[in-house]
């Protein structure tokens, strides 16, 4: 459902300054190929946390994001963090973060691995609705190098970052966020207690090639747009064979995309905030521009958000 007068306040972003490249993971001699990296996920290097905490990079995201928007971070009513590599098993890395930005208020974290950043999206603009909410601090963040083997192939994958948005009343501003899920792919890609992650990108691509170009039609035709009537593809980034897949299913041209797997990899939650703050920085973000932000992620979970940008 579109959420009208709804929109995004602020943005902001942050990575660690620990560049890991390809060549650096095949001196490991397990097998990887800086070449074949680049060529098919479209990474040639990540960032990862040396003494950072997840809450670390998204404190650093919220205080851009809060510093775009023009308010105080006393300001924030409410804080949302997308993360499936928190600080600790509890308390959330949300009430972790409230606390470095020394402010008091209700906080919590949600948990759809790669989608967490839509499924966040949902919650905070319907809460918005309440009037109970001025402005949410909307946070994607992880550190997968913490849950990562890296004597495993999968680790070129991903990289730490965060994002953050402040979802706000924005007048003339909409949001209309789907949301999907499926229990049975949760051996797809799983993480268990004190272990690293165990992938399947077999599962993966076929799962995100199938469901990302669906979710993405059913949204155009829920809120009565066509693939020409949006500006810009702001996806969370599992990999660019997924997404050229994806766009060939839509035929979708691939410079309405925004990749930013290359110099980042797939950050988890914090993909698509990331991949919006490159977006806005670099001054292709407009006003009344149409964004679609697809994602998916383990479980299985998908979603998108449909919106139109007024700043």
């Amino acid at each position: 459902m579109r959420i009208e007068n709804v929109g995004i306040l602020g943005i902001g972003s942050y990575v660690p300054e620990k560049i890991v490249k390809n060549e650096d993971i095949d001196s490991l001699n397990i097998g990887t190929d800086a070449e074949w990296t680049y060529k098919n996920l479209g990474i040639k290097e990540r960032r990862n946390v040396i003494d950072e905490l997840p809450s670390d990079l998204a404190y650093q995201a919220s205080i851009a994001a809060i510093m775009d928007a023009g308010i105080s971070k006393e300001d924030i009513d409410l804080i949302i963090l997308a993360t499936s590599s928190p600080d600790r098993i509890s308390p959330s890395t949300a009430c972790i973060l409230a606390n470095k930005l020394d402010i008091k208020c209700p906080a919590f974290d949600i948990n759809a691995v790669c989608s967490g950043f839509v499924y966040g999206m949902q919650l905070s603009t319907n809460l918005i609705t309440t009037k109970q909410y001025r402005n949410i601090l909307l946070v994607g963040a992880d550190a997968y190098s913490k849950i990562t083997d890296w004597g495993d192939r999968n680790c070129v994958f991903f990289g730490d970052g965060a994002g953050a948005v402040i979802i706000s009343n924005v007048s003339g501003a909409w949001i209309s966020t789907d949301l999907y899920g499926d229990g049975s792919g949760k051996e797809g890609f799983t993480c268990h207690h004190s272990s690293k992650f165990l992938m399947n990108a077999k599962a993966v691509y076929d799962i995100a090639t199938k469901v990302l170009p669906d979710a993405i039609t059913k949204a155009l035709i829920s809120n009565n747009l066509s693939l020409e009537d949006v500006d810009w593809v702001v996806p969370h980034q599992p990999g660019h064979r997924v997404l050229f897949k994806t766009s060939e299913i839509l035929n979708l041209s691939n410079d309405k995309v925004i990749f930013n797997m290359a110099n980042f990899g797939n950050t988890a939650g914090a993909s698509i905030p990331m991949a919006l703050d490159r977006l806005y920085k670099e001054g292709r973000l407009k006003n009344e521009n149409i964004l679609a932000m697809p994602a998916v992620g383990s479980g299985w979970t998908w979603g998108v958000s449909i919106l139109k940008y007024i700043k």
